[in-house]
């Protein structure tokens, strides 16, 4: 037995050499690999000259067999090669992708354009500016209200709540020569059509063209004020409309203000009520029953979402003055006020937009409560305004009340409110503002 080339037997080293029919063996593997090879490009040049004959002279190839027997003998290179007559599905469902091309139907090569498309259930011309873009058409050629009857409209925009027709009755009511059919037609269903998601538009546009429409709504403008769309409708009549803008108020009056005060979708309309310029005598009026309504309930209106805007908007356009009853009512419950989310907002307000004797109450108050007030993640907002809009002597004070210890009859080497206040994030811009005016 020959040795290891290297001198070193290990558990790799072959421990025999291989024979000399082993060798053989080899060599013959070999060629005939090599052969089958050269048989299948043979068969692959065969096939792609039958595809280009098929291709230039307009002719279909047939559809590919796999031959049983012959010459020719299953590929071997080819895992998916199956005996079983090809599929004739259009589509040609088979693994291998050869003979996915070739189990198809061949109509793809050599056919015309318009049998392929028929074949396969495609228009032949497409109109591709069409397909990417379709412009709208200009409003002065708008198609709909030159074919479709304006009540027609109605019903579609009531019935089918359709936008389309939405937007058909606004373009009929700009053209001067059918504005006034569709504000007839519009008459007959304008409740109806202020509460309705499209309607509404229709209604806003119909009140700029004729505001006397307004007084067709007389005796639902309450309820309207509940809507979310109808409320938007009361707003454009208080706009347009001035000789119904009294009614309007009335109304909104008469009803329980329970319900509409603090209302999300009435919030708005009484906006509106309260930025119109009112006659003395009506802004007295309004403002008696608002104050009749919400009196020892200021602080509860106060510290809610839709409330605080109404006090703000209250102080804002003179219906309620700094020696109200609701001044003196949210400055006795100060530290609820201040101290609440909404609250804070309408202490910020009298802070702001108060006088000089509105600003020095307040900032008595906050130098009482100092502890609560700064430490609240709330509070310390309002704090920042007070220091802002007020004199140094406040801030000068506010730094000696936060060098003093915590809480009553604490003793000297407490610890003062300045560490609290410091180890709270509300609590730095206040120190900023504090060391700055000093």
């Amino acid at each position: 037995m020959p040795a290891a080339p290297c001198g070193y037997a290990t558990e790799s080293t072959p421990t025999t050499w291989p024979s000399t029919s082993s060798k053989s063996r080899t060599r013959s593997s070999a060629s005939a690999c090599a052969e089958a090879l050269e048989r299948r490009v043979a068969a692959l040049e065969r096939r792609i000259a039958r595809f280009e004959e098929g291709a230039l002279g307009n002719a279909v190839p047939p559809v590919f067999v796999p031959p049983r027997s012959g010459a020719e003998t299953p590929d071997e290179f080819n895992p998916f090669w199956d005996d079983a007559p090809p599929s004739m599905h259009p589509y040609g469902v088979h693994a291998f992708p050869e003979k996915v091309l070739q189990n198809r139907q061949m109509t793809t090569i050599g056919t015309p354009f318009e049998e392929q498309c028929a074949l396969f259930g495609v228009p032949s011309r497409i109109d591709w500016a069409r397909a990417i873009h379709v412009p709208d058409p200009p409003p002065e050629s708008f198609p709909v209200h030159d074919v479709i009857d304006v009540s027609e409209l109605v019903r579609q925009l009531l019935v089918q709540h359709s936008g389309a027709a939405c937007v058909a009755l606004q373009h009929c009511l700009k053209d001067d020569a059918r504005a006034p059919e569709v504000v007839s037609a519009v008459r007959r269903r304008l409740i109806p059509l202020a509460s309705d998601t499209y309607g509404r538009f229709v209604v806003h546009r119909a009140l700029g063209r004729e505001p006397d429409l307004a007084w067709q709504l007389q005796g639902s403008f309450a309820i309207l004020a509940l809507s979310p769309h109808g409320a938007l409708v009361v707003q454009r009549v208080l706009e347009v409309a001035k000789d119904a803008r009294f009614a309007v108020v009335h109304e909104l009056l008469q009803t329980p203000l329970a319900q509409t005060l603090l209302h999300p979708c009435a919030a708005p309309v009484w906006q509106t009520v309260w930025a119109l310029p009112w006659d003395t005598e009506v802004r007295a009026h309004i403002a008696v029953a608002v104050h009749a309504h919400l009196q020892s309930r200021w602080l509860a209106v106060a510290t809610d979402e839709v409330g605080s805007v109404l006090v703000q908007d209250l102080l804002r356009n003179g219906f309620v003055s700094a020696s109200s009853a609701c001044v003196a009512e949210l400055l006795d419950h100060f530290v609820e006020c201040v101290c609440d989310q909404y609250g804070v907002w309408v202490i910020q307000h009298l802070a702001e937009h108060g006088g000089r004797d509105m600003q020095d109450r307040i900032a008595q108050l906050l130098l009482r409560h100092a502890a609560t007030v700064c430490l609240s993640p709330f509070g310390a907002k309002a704090v920042q305004v007070i220091l802002r809009v007020s004199d140094a002597s406040v801030s000068v004070a506010l730094a000696e009340r936060l060098c003093t210890p915590v809480g009553p009859g604490a003793a000297p080497s407490a610890r003062p409110l300045l560490v609290d206040v410091a180890l709270t994030q509300q609590g730095l811009p206040i120190l900023a503002q504090v060391c700055g005016a000093a």
